[in-house]
């Protein structure tokens, strides 16, 4: 499922600047970089554990959990990775979550207006 990362960015940055362009590029990529790194300890494990139960219950029956909750954890440590962290946070996990909500509500409004 590909994400929607936003970028909070200053009125001098605003424009679609080449070198404003690659830094943003370079940026990702480091983070892509170090996620591997990233490591999550037992008690954030926990926190996360209970808030997907939670988040389990309104996700739609067709949806293969086990990928998602991958997919989210994968997120989690790109948030850590790109806020600069080597650890996970719970702050991280649902960083990520907000995104996945925005992103899909994002997709089922485009699909809305395409049909």
């Amino acid at each position: 499922t590909p994400f929607r990362v936003p970028f909070l960015s200053n009125s001098t940055e605003a424009k679609l600047d080449p070198k404003s362009i690659e830094q943003k590029r370079h940026f990702i990529q480091q983070s892509r970089s170090t996620v591997s790194t990233v490591s999550l300890s037992d008690e954030v494990s926990k926190k996360i554990q209970d808030s997907f139960v939670t988040l389990c219950s309104t996700l739609d029956k067709k949806v293969d959990k086990a990928a998602y909750l991958n997919e989210m954890l994968i997120m989690s440590r790109l948030v850590a990775s790109s806020s600069g962290s080597g650890v996970v946070e719970f702050e991280h996990w649902e960083h990520a979550v907000r995104m996945s909500a925005a992103n899909t509500s994002a997709m089922s409004a485009w699909r809305s207006q395409h049909v």
